[in-house]
């Protein structure tokens, strides 16, 4: 066992090491223009050392008069503080920034002078030698502690520079202007000033961390956690989950209320013992389990081992957001309060390092400065070969090679903070007590629903949704299409625009065409223009450019998000497993111009090897032609797939089949280029049919491994024991050539083999089982049919060649070289591949051999290419399903019948209507598809936020719609009719209905009267009017909806309810904002944040306990197909609706109890509806109601009893209407039927 510290012995924070300087009236660091009309530059602190120390931002410009920090209004709050303190020890005042900022500044420029002051702080700091610090504001924390501090979700947090505390406070400029930030800026510095220091959690510096090295280890850590009756765990991975090469590289384990933790390597877990011990402690239910945003340390594990965590009571990232619920409950937040803030900044400096090594790799591979073969880490090389995903997916796995010891204390560090947020978090659940709010209803609720929740999501994850390929290929094809028609309308308005990039769009849609500038209400009056969507929807009717844009924007988005963007996430089993959001826009049939396309049967070369275009996956890889000759992997830019013409051309050496107006490439004698359609195939011309590769040299493998892997495809036998893992291998040779030529390979790699020559001449070779080298099976498949594979494009050019000499030497005609025999169709074809990436003229064919069977041949050709297009034959094959993609180069490289060569691809895709509001949203959902013999089923909440309104404000006549199972928008516009339009119930329109609609929303929502009229497209007063109306009809909701104004601005907080007892809490501190201006009309002028507030107090009562009726339906619905081993999986959840994957026979079983479950979570009198749709995709789900449908059935089975065949007929229709799958009510219809036509 191997014992680390938590911390490194010299451990210390950037202030400590900072070098300081001596203060400087003079200073000419910063510009000018932040120094000119300063009366106080480099500003000196104030007060006596020794003591209490405040540190301000910045300098006010009260402090600049004076000379000195937080003077004035300030100073003298500060004061009472420590009077109310009863402190009377020494203090001193100072600030981060030493001079007066202007009252706007950039960012980053403001972080430069920050750092400028830097040394500055530190004279200070070692001057005062201060006893405890308060840091009035984040930049305080900041310049101080060398980190960025959340003072809001890590309130009452600690941090330490040596053996001083440093606590933090809202700034003073925040607090006096709104009385809920003045009570926190006031309590919390009292709280800093009088809590005793031996209280205040401390920095493990004595911690340490066991690295476990064998079994003796891990029974010694399984004794430990649980004996001390559960543990934090915490793991640290490299690559994406699900993805090939994932890897959970160590799991800190740290027992409850130790500052330690056990750490299993992920090497050791490959101790068939250890891995028991580890599974062990996971799985087991009685031990206590806590985790930071444990669902994805718990997917990791199930993803990488196939581990179903048990035990999983207390989650710290769960836990925080309980306790306020708009917390940034990360795990550096969590570090703060307990202490141990800044954990992560000694690996931090080692993953920034391994994050510009694989950047700066990528960018030069990007420019071509090296090849991606050049590149000797094999960590790394992957990393730059998959640089569609961010560079943190692998830097930990370098980290992990480079420093495993500090990669082990970080992730124990990451554990030990976990345990002690649970602790320090869990017992504000049971003490947060409000006037009006129990404690006890928070805890009530955390046990009930909170920690439950994790484990039913990530089972609800792992489950994941299947998918269809073919359909998803398919809405890709189309909103490929109609993507790249409006591109090419972008671009023949303005050639050149690239419409993704916003600088180019604000310069052409304000600078070129002059459009009324936009602002976006996220950014500042300096920030100037924005092409954001709000801005482009003020613009929409200003320029036919800005319709273009947004169709552009909202097909670009759908496909990047859904039509090809999932495609990446689904896992082998056809599945997708991360959770999701599916949503669309409308749909719409499109129409295109004639393209240039291949068959189906076409193959293009991938990085796995030759797919046919049928199946190829939109945005994978293909090999282009450049033309010099070269050969690439590029990710094409567009992809297509429809229906048209086909014509089918051969010649002795060229097999395509294409569209008519296909961009053949071809060559005269003189070497010319000439490009022409394959209508107009011309002959005497020579087809391309290949180049030269660039080998990038991944794969580094020596002459006589490459040998032995072609003597094993060619001729070893596989011996394979049901009990062995790895197989013995055979040879058996008559041929002297063959004999020699293994033997010295064998001897080359010291390979230990015996060799016996039998009385018939043959000469056999066996290796047994222990002796048969690992890497062997890396490239060919231990099963009889002993494939090559893609591994044979990352070899170098000296490797491939190699490998083409090699074949035919155990496969082929040895001294020629130009045939290659296999009775595998797959290993010709990689042989082939080999010999084109090399230039060399190579097809694939079929022949019969001596035994009947089928086999294979490759033929090479190695002198000068003699593909001419002489006795070329052009047929029409008709109208079939054609594809292409488009490359930078416009020249591809396929294969068709066993035949390679090079040709033109599409270049434009395109064309088509704009119909931006007419885009796929059924097509989205059909490619949710369940498996066979199964059906989805959706349920969804009927217009819950209204009914939990009914509930929460106890409205009459709310509940008297409800209970009548009237319309309610219908119903309300009828109540308030008369008052609203002056007109009877009975002429309510459906117009009527649809405002009524929007301003019920509108309410709960916080709309203002001018945001319903401007929705509406009435005047401010109409909106009003109708607001009074909606309130006049139903007045318990007009009188709870100034209650929870009233509420909220007392307490600064909201809640949620869970049966009509509180539930959770969202702290509302911006509803206390003042800014002492009023409007013409008297009403207050109010923040940006007090107005969300205000909206915030009314809907989140409503949406957030709406919600947790549905995540308490999840975790009861999934708890039941566990405990029961129901045939169903629940597979997502999207607004108020759960979907469900069940097998049809008990698709009624299940959709009953799972209506059932959702209507429970209710109370009172106001009944709880929920709506169920069934079929085999989610895109063609169909309303169902098995349990209404089932009645009617037994209703008509009493007419047909009591002879009403009549009303039995009428009933048994209803019935089937609610349910088509109501196989007794149509056997019924069929019996009546019968009998009347008898």
């Amino acid at each position: 066992m191997r014992r680390l510290p938590l911390y490194s012995p010299d451990y210390k924070l950037p202030i400590q090491e900072l070098k300081a300087e001596p203060f400087d009236r003079d200073c000419e660091k910063c510009p000018e223009t932040l120094r000119a009309g300063l009366r106080a530059v480099c500003m000196r602190p104030e007060g006596e050392g020794g003591g209490l120390l405040f540190l301000g931002d910045w300098p006010t410009t009260e402090d600049d008069k004076s000379k000195a920090p937080l003077t004035g209004q300030v100073r003298r709050e500060l004061e009472n503080i420590m009077d109310r303190a009863k402190y009377d020890g020494p203090v001193a005042f100072d600030v981060a920034l030493r001079c007066n900022p202007p009252k706007e500044w950039e960012s980053k420029e403001f972080k430069k002078w920050l750092e400028n002051c830097k040394p500055y702080l530190a004279t200070s700091f070692r001057e005062l030698a201060p006893k405890r610090v308060i840091c009035m504001g984040p930049y305080a924390a900041a310049a101080l502690l060398g980190r960025t501090v959340d003072t809001y979700s890590s309130r009452r947090g600690v941090a330490w520079i040596g053996d001083v505390p440093v606590f933090w406070v809202p700034t003073y400029e925040r607090s006096v202007m709104n009385r809920f930030f003045m009570d926190r800026f006031r309590a919390d510095a009292e709280w800093a000033i009088n809590t005793p220091i031996d209280k205040l959690p401390r920095p493990p510096m004595d911690g340490y961390c066991n690295i476990i090295e064998g079994y003796d280890d891990a029974l010694a850590a399984e004794t430990e956690l649980r004996a001390a009756g559960g543990f934090a765990f915490d793991v640290e991975t490299a690559g994406m989950m699900y993805a090939d090469g994932f890897r959970v590289l160590c799991t800190a384990m740290a027992p409850y209320h130790r500052d330690m933790a056990w750490v299993w390597p992920e090497a050791v877990l490959e101790n068939p013992l250890v891995y028991e011990v580890f599974t062990r402690l996971l799985t087991d239910p009685e031990v206590s389990k806590a985790g930071q945003n444990g669902k994805f340390d718990i997917k990791a594990l199930r993803a990488r081992y196939k581990l179903v965590i048990k035990g999983y009571k207390h989650d710290t990232h769960l836990i925080a957001r309980a306790r306020y619920s708009d917390a940034k409950a990360t795990l550096d937040t969590i570090a703060e309060l307990v202490g141990m803030g800044g954990h992560k900044r000694e690996l931090k400096t080692v993953l920034l390092k391994q994050r510009e090594r694989i950047n700066k790799t990528r960018e030069k591979v990007r420019k071509g400065k090296i090849g991606v073969e050049t590149i000797d880490d094999p960590q790394l090389r992957r990393a730059v070969e998959m640089d569609e995903l961010k560079a943190d997916a692998f830097a930990y796995g370098l980290t992990a090679k480079v420093a495993p010891e500090l990669l082990w204390r970080y992730n124990a560090l990451d554990a030990v903070s976990t345990s002690r947020g649970v602790f320090k978090l869990l017992p504000e659940i049971t003490l947060a007590v409000h006037p009006g709010y129990k404690d006890k209803d928070l805890a009530a609720h955390y046990e009930r629903l909170i920690t439950k929740l994790t484990p039913a999501l990530v089972q609800i994850e792992h489950w994941g949704m299947p998918v269809s390929l073919e359909r998803m290929r398919a809405a890709d094809d189309l909103v490929r299409t109609k993507l790249e028609a409006v591109t090419a309308k972008i671009e023949a308005m303005k050639p050149g625009l690239n419409p993704r990039s916003n600088d180019q769009l604000r310069d052409y849609i304000y600078k070129e065409l002059k459009l009324p500038e936009q602002k976006s209400f996220k950014k500042r009056k300096k920030d100037g223009p924005t092409v954001d969507a709000h801005a482009l929807k003020g613009l929409r009717d200003k320029h036919p450019f800005i319709p273009l844009l947004m169709e552009y924007k909202k097909l670009d988005k759908l496909r990047g998000t859904y039509t090809l963007g999932l495609q990446q996430f689904v896992t082998p089993d056809g599945r997708i497993h991360p959770w999701f959001s599916p949503g669309g826009t409308k749909t719409g049939r499109l129409s295109s111009q004639e393209p240039n396309c291949f068959d189906g049967e076409t193959e293009v070369l991938t990085p796995t090897g030759w797919t046919r275009f049928a199946d190829y996956i939109p945005g994978t890889r293909v090999m282009q032609w450049n033309v010099d000759n070269t050969l690439e992997f590029v990710k094409p830019t567009g992809y297509i797939h429809k229906r048209q013409e086909t014509l089918h051309i051969t010649t002795r050496a060229i097999d395509l089949a294409v569209t008519p107006d296909h961009r053949c490439l071809l060559f005269d004698r003189t070497g010319q280029m000439k490009i022409t359609t394959a209508a107009r195939y011309l002959e005497s011309h020579q087809q391309r049919h290949a180049g030269h590769y660039q080998w990038p040299g991944r794969v580094n493998l020596s002459t006589a491994q490459i040998g032995f892997i072609c003597a094993v495809q060619a001729d070893g036998k596989i011996e394979l024991h049901e009990s062995a893992i790895i197989p013995a291998v055979c040879f058996g040779f008559r041929k002297t050539r063959k004999i020699d030529r293994l033997r010295g390979i064998l001897q080359s790699l010291a390979v230990a083999y015996t060799e016996n020559v039998y009385a018939d001449g043959t000469t056999y070779f066996r290796i047994n089982q222990r002796d048969v080298p690992g890497w062997l099976w890396l490239y060919i498949s231990k099963d009889k049919n002993k494939h090559f594979g893609a591994w044979l494009l990352e070899l170098s050019r000296e490797g491939a060649e190699t490998f083409a000499a090699e074949v035919f030497h155990w496969d082929g005609l040895f001294e020629r070289k130009t045939n290659y025999s296999s009775n595998e169709r797959v290993n010709c074809d990689w042989v082939q591949t080999v010999m084109v990436l090399l230039n060399k003229r190579a097809k694939v064919r079929a022949y019969a051999a001596a035994s009947g069977n089928t086999n294979w041949q490759v033929d090479v050709r190695h002198a000068r290419d003699a593909s001419w297009t002489n006795n070329r034959k052009i047929k029409s094959l008709g109208e079939q399903d054609v594809y292409c993609v488009s490359l930078p180069s416009t020249y591809i490289l396929v294969r068709r019948n066993g035949r390679v060569c090079v040709t033109g691809q599409c270049q434009n895709l395109g064309g088509g209507k704009e119909e931006a509001d007419k885009i796929m949203s059924k097509m989205i959902k059909d490619m949710f598809v369940a498996s066979p013999g199964y059906v989805l089923l959706q349920l969804d909440y009927s217009q819950l936020e209204l009914r939990v309104a009914a509930l929460l404000c106890e409205d009459p006549a709310m509940r008297d719609i409800f209970v009548r199972g009237l319309d309610y928008h219908m119903a309300a516009a009828k109540l308030v009719a008369p008052s609203a339009w002056g007109i009877k119930p009975e002429d309510v329109t459906k117009a009527h209905r649809s405002m009524v609609k929007t301003v019920v929303f509108g309410l709960l929502y916080g709309m203002t009267d001018h945001g319903l009229a401007t929705r509406l497209g009435i005047k401010v007063e109409e909106a009003a009017r109708l607001r009074q109306a909606i309130f006049g009809g139903f007045p318990f909701l007009a009188r709870w909806y100034q209650r929870m104004h009233r509420y909220a601005s007392e307490k600064g907080l909201c809640l949620t309810y869970w049966k009509g007892q509180p539930a959770r809490r969202r702290p509302l501190l911006d509803i206390g904002d003042t800014t002492g201006e009023t409007r013409w009309n008297g009403e207050e002028v109010m923040t940006p944040g007090k107005r969300k507030a205000k909206n915030a107090a009314i809907n989140t009562p409503v949406q957030g306990s709406a919600s947790d009726f549905m995540l308490m339906s999840l975790v009861e619905i999934v708890d039941a197909i566990l405990a029961g081993d129901l045939p169903a999986r629940v597979i997502g959840s999207v607004h108020d609706s759960a979907i469900i994957e069940v097998r049809e026979d008990y698709a009624e079983t299940m959709a009953l109890f799972a209506q059932d479950t959702m209507e429970s979570q209710g109370w009172g009198d106001v009944p709880i509806a929920v709506d169920i749709e069934r079929g085999p995709s989610w895109g063609s789900l169909k309303p169902w109601d098995p349990r209404k449908s089932r009645e009617l059935t037994h209703k008509a089975k009493a007419a047909v009893a009591a002879g009403e065949l009549v009303d039995a007929k009428k009933l048994l229709v209803e019935a089937i209407k609610l349910s088509e799958w109501n196989t007794e009510a149509a056997n019924m219809m069929q019996e009546l039927e019968c009998a009347h036509a008898a």
